[in-house]
């Protein structure tokens, strides 16, 4: 299955939370349970710097297949770039990542400061 295209705009000195969920072809939720979710960010596609956050599941129980970007307001502060890329890969089995979706990955500054 190709990634799915989902473009991120994040705020400097505020926490970016996005809960997605990952359905099969027959819009049935893919149990996540057992996986790690990893977002990869970075300037561009030929960037060999890449900053890594592992995706949490709040709410495996009930909803098997959600998932969860979250980042603070240091880890948004701490990226240096203003516009990049990022992708997010499942890995349930090891050794065997599944890129789901991905697109670019905007830091705009808060109006309020």
């Amino acid at each position: 299955m190709a990634a799915g295209t989902y473009n991120i705009i994040a705020e400097r000195n505020e926490a970016l939370v996005i809960q997605f969920t990952y359905k099969d072809d027959t819009d049935t939720q893919i149990d996540l349970s057992s996986a790690t979710i990893t977002t990869y960010l970075k300037d561009n596609k030929s960037d060999s710097t890449v900053t890594s956050v592992v995706c949490t599941l709040p709410d495996a129980v009930t909803n098997p297949g959600l998932f969860e970007l979250n980042l603070s307001p240091a880890a948004v502060n701490s990226i240096t770039w203003n516009q990049g890329i990022y992708y997010i890969e499942v890995e349930i089995a090891p050794a065997n990542p599944s890129r789901i979706i991905e697109g670019k990955f905007q830091i705009k500054n808060n109006s309020a400061y």
